[in-house]
């Protein structure tokens, strides 16, 4: 009925636009982390922790975001294939 087209390859400005996307969606997961920190801080009068901690919850799921992004596309390997192409990404438990 329709002819199946063949994929392409993205075209390199769509390679760009996507990596301003994550680094865009990174940015914002801090500074909303943050934000909520620092007006947590400012409500309950605890200084800077709420802050720091925002911070740190934030950058840790930007992190975790960015690491998924990275190795989206990439299969599970297990047992002869794991040996044979060597170690995996880093943080893989063997």
């Amino acid at each position: 009925m329709y002819a199946q087209r063949e994929p392409q390859e993205p075209s390199p400005g769509f390679k760009y636009l996507r990596h301003l996307g994550i680094g865009t969606e990174f940015f914002f997961t801090v500074a909303l982390f943050t934000l909520a920190g620092v007006y947590g801080d400012r409500k309950l009068g605890t200084g800077v922790l709420l802050t720091l901690l925002g911070l740190a919850v934030g950058f840790s799921a930007g992190v975790y975001r960015l690491w998924r992004e990275a190795f989206a596309g990439e299969k599970p390997r297990d047992g002869a294939e794991r040996d044979a192409e060597g170690p995996g990404p880093p943080g893989e438990i063997q």
